[in-house]
């Protein structure tokens, strides 16, 4: 995919069949987003289509740029920002508790479960973080099930993310955790 834009693409939607391929490069490691003229390849597994019958149309449905904007369908896009918006519940969730820790936590043990406790909330506390975050929408929004699935999907990750710096030696941990901390501020701000 080729970005013809004047900004970033950070997140895009193809389909093609009865395939919806959603990329998003809010929280990648490795890419920020589709520069201007630059071009992203990456193969994706699919079905083959069946003998005799055509190869289908590869179709974007939208795309998401850096400064806020976006081209296309814009319920596809809706669906994509949520889920970025569950995750960035999460991330922020799990850097408060950190951020209470100071440079490095006494009881590694006791930040996780804080952690764990924090991002299992109960569905009237995510809503209560969703309006401090868009308090725009009021107090009446519901969670999507695209925010429900980013919110799964930041949970995961924030505690795969701590159990990678539970593995590390006692030497290395304190190193660790202030990146930990590093990279959870870094994500919560490219949003």
């Amino acid at each position: 995919m080729k970005n013809n834009h004047r900004e970033t693409i950070t997140a895009f939607a193809i389909n093609f069949g009865d395939t919806t391929i959603k990329e998003d490069f809010a929280y990648s490691d490795v890419h920020f987003g589709i520069e201007p003229g630059d071009t992203f390849q990456k193969s994706y597994s699919v079905s083959p289509p069946s003998v005799g019958s055509e190869i289908p149309t590869l179709y974007l449905l939208t795309v998401l740029l850096m400064n806020g904007g976006g081209d296309g369908n814009s319920k596809v896009s809706q669906e994509i920002r949520d889920e970025r918006l569950g995750e960035k519940i999460q991330i922020l969730r799990t850097l408060r508790i950190l951020e209470k820790e100071g440079p490095y936590p006494k009881d590694l043990k006791m930040v996780k479960s804080n952690i764990a406790a924090a991002l299992n909330t109960s569905e009237s506390e995510m809503l209560i973080s969703l309006s401090e975050l868009q308090p725009a929408l009021g107090s009446d929004r519901r969670l999507s099930d695209h925010l429900r699935n980013g919110l799964q999907v930041g949970r995961e990750k924030m505690l795969r993310r701590f159990e990678v710096l539970e593995q590390l030696s006692d030497e290395d941990r304190q190193q660790g955790f202030v990146e930990f901390k590093d990279r959870s501020q870094k994500l919560v701000a490219k949003l």
